[in-house]
């Protein structure tokens, strides 16, 4: 019994805690994408500081185009053909996620 609770408190030692997303906030959020483009993985999100937005997906050049918003703790693009969307942008310790509203987690890979 004693080996038990020294092999565990041995490797208690080598684990982290998982850590929490969090919800950037408007203000946050806001400052983080106004008058920048956010890679993605499979495309760039482009959120013009006018409110104009574009996202342009690489695998079949396509651009979809519409206005951008903050609404709470979220981003919401109402798109030129009619569609509309409100995703987060989640922190999980030094990353930043795009969360759909599906809750499909999108790693952001570059701001510029």
């Amino acid at each position: 019994m004693k080996i038990w609770v020294l092999i565990g408190a041995f490797l208690g030692l080598f684990t982290t805690p998982a850590l929490a997303q969090q919800a950037m906030s408007g203000a946050e959020l806001k400052a983080y994408i106004s008058g920048k483009s956010i890679e993605f993985s499979d495309g760039r999100a482009t959120y013009k500081a006018d409110g104009n937005y574009e996202y342009f997906v690489k695998t079949n050049v396509t651009v979809a185009r519409g206005k951008w918003s903050i609404k709470g703790d979220e981003v919401c693009v109402d798109f030129d053909d009619g569609g509309d969307r409100c995703d987060q942008y989640v922190k999980e310790g030094d990353k930043i996620s795009l969360k759909n509203s599906k809750g499909t987690i999108v790693p952001v890979t570059a701001v510029k």
